[in-house]
């Protein structure tokens, strides 16, 4: 039942949410099985899938759970529109490929940067997710050099001289495109406009992907973070808002609040947020967060206190991802 005051999610969405991932469990594949007998607006949904370029996702969660369940036509529609996604991001792979040895031939330090390399490092195959051009990172130094390896192979820049000096100074890619017109191309030496407060060279990047390479912190690890938290408001107003007062670990003690009210969590065993270790985050601040900590668990111990001398243990549970894990 959705919370007072929320509007009700529509089938559609709800069978396309089940869709989204890697893997179907035997709960969601249920789930998915019953919106089907109930019925569900196939237009309406595939409009939706293609906003959200989760076609390949639907494709693959449909076939693997209920592949005869679905109208002739939505499914050749599906099935079409996978194979289209498979060869496009193929091709483009095979071209963001040539240019990194063209690059490397030039003696130009260059990776690759969402498109194909995020869609293989979170999904593992190279067809599940939609991209349209190819991201490349250069060093600044390097932006001319690597402009005239793309000019050779027959891009061309996409900005008037004008434009082109204006990018350089005040953003942090150039667009290009390839001669017929099938190939767009963003040559980045930065991620974020200058004027951002914590911007990201790729110095730190090429320094911290060394330094963490086999770190604990590099590997899928479980936790209770506010990125990632889907709550019903009823559980807002029973837990309150997050402490605006606490410097830090303000999720701590609101997770810690939450456990102290008997309220229901539940761990997801898929990795859905990455987090850049660098040298300014906060937390890496040993003693602030140390003593966060020990203000956010002596509140959390003062109020259990209250219930008695014998409080009841924390309720948090056993994870999926603890138990896929062993």
């Amino acid at each position: 039942m959705a919370a007072a005051g929320l509007h009700t999610q529509s089938p559609e969405m709800t069978f396309l949410l089940c869709c989204a991932r890697v893997d179907v469990d035997g709960k969601t594949a249920q789930q998915m099985q019953g919106l089907l007998r109930s019925g569900l607006s196939w237009p309406l949904l595939l409009k939706q899938a293609r906003t959200q370029k989760i076609m390949p996702l639907v494709y693959q969660s449909v076939q693997t759970v209920c592949p005869n369940a679905l109208p002739q036509d939505i499914r050749q529609t599906l099935q079409r529109s996978f194979l289209a996604n498979s060869f496009h991001n193929r091709f483009l792979t095979r071209e963001l490929l040539k240019l990194l040895a063209l690059f490397a031939a030039h003696h130009i330090p260059a990776f690759p940067y969402k498109g194909s390399a995020l869609v293989v490092s979170i999904y593992g195959d190279l067809r599940l997710r939609m991209f349209g051009d190819l991201d490349i990172v250069v060093h600044p130094q390097d932006v001319m050099a690597a402009q005239n390896v793309l000019l050779s192979q027959g891009y061309r820049l996409l900005h008037s001289p004008q434009h082109t000096a204006a990018q350089r100074r005040f953003h942090f890619h150039l667009n290009f495109k390839r001669k017929d017109g099938k190939v767009p191309v963003e040559l980045h030496w930065a991620f974020t406009p200058r004027h951002w407060f914590l911007p990201i060279s790729f110095e730190q990047l090429q320094e911290e992907a060394e330094r963490f390479r086999n770190h604990k912190f590099s590997q899928t690890l479980p936790g209770y973070t506010p990125q990632t938290l889907l709550a019903r408001r009823s559980v807002l107003e029973t837990v309150g808002r997050f402490n605006p007062i606490l410097p830090l670990l303000a999720d701590t003690d609101w997770f810690l609040r939450a456990a102290e009210q008997d309220i229901v969590m539940e761990l997801l065993p898929d990795a859905l947020v990455y987090r850049r270790m660098h040298q300014t985050n906060i937390t890496r601040n040993a003693e602030t967060s140390q003593e966060s900590l020990v203000r956010v668990v002596k509140a959390s111990l003062d109020r259990r206190r209250q219930e008695g001398p014998s409080p009841r243990p924390y309720a948090f549970p056993q994870s999926s991802w603890r138990k896929e894990k062993q």
